[in-house]
């Protein structure tokens, strides 16, 4: 068995075992999921040919308190059943983690299927996930509120370009607040 990073060539056989082991497309579109699959780091677990278990990371950043940080992005963290109990996870994260920490990013993320089992690599639940749907007629009326709506797109750029420079804006200024706290 070989740990190794996973060739662009690849690429077709992360797809196919996120295909088996999530059921769900990627709730970008395959647009997306290629996007970020070509950008992650690819670390996969081979018998020959043969991926039988993989982790990405995505090269992204985080503010904490108006700091910037680089973050490890944890993604598609699977293997084929037939494998699973063998320990090939726990050797791809731990693998994982230190390429993070090689690469400078001493954070890191990931939505967790099982979080017993992600507390072993050092990860602690820091936000959960509430959905709420209330009608439009229980909402207050507004009137009429200054700002308008424009529909952006990732196709060209722009759209990407403009809510990053808005986050970086909105949440490198937290710090301040957090300062004069």
């Amino acid at each position: 068995m070989e740990l190794r990073e996973i060739k662009e060539s690849e690429i077709g056989k992360v797809k196919e075992l996120r295909d088996y082991a999530f059921r769900v497309p990627a709730s970008g579109g395959e647009d997306d999921f290629n996007y970020w699959v070509q950008n992650a780091r690819r670390l996969g677990l081979f018998y020959g040919e043969h991926l039988l278990a993989q982790v990405l990371t995505y090269p992204l950043s985080v503010s904490i308190l108006g700091e910037r940080f680089s973050m490890g992005g944890i993604a598609y963290v699977a293997s084929f059943p037939e494998f699973r109990n063998g320990g090939l996870i726990t050797r791809l994260m731990t693998e994982s983690l230190v390429r993070m920490r090689d690469a400078g990013q001493l954070v890191s993320y990931l939505s967790p299927f099982s979080i017993p089992f992600y507390r072993r690599f050092g990860y602690e639940v820091f936000t959960e996930k509430v959905e709420l749907e209330i009608p439009s007629h229980a909402l207050p009326d507004m009137g009429t509120v200054p700002g308008r709506v424009m529909r952006l797109t990732s196709k060209d750029g722009t759209g990407i370009s403009v809510v990053r420079e808005l986050y970086n804006r909105l949440a490198l200024t937290k710090k301040k607040r957090y300062d004069d706290a």
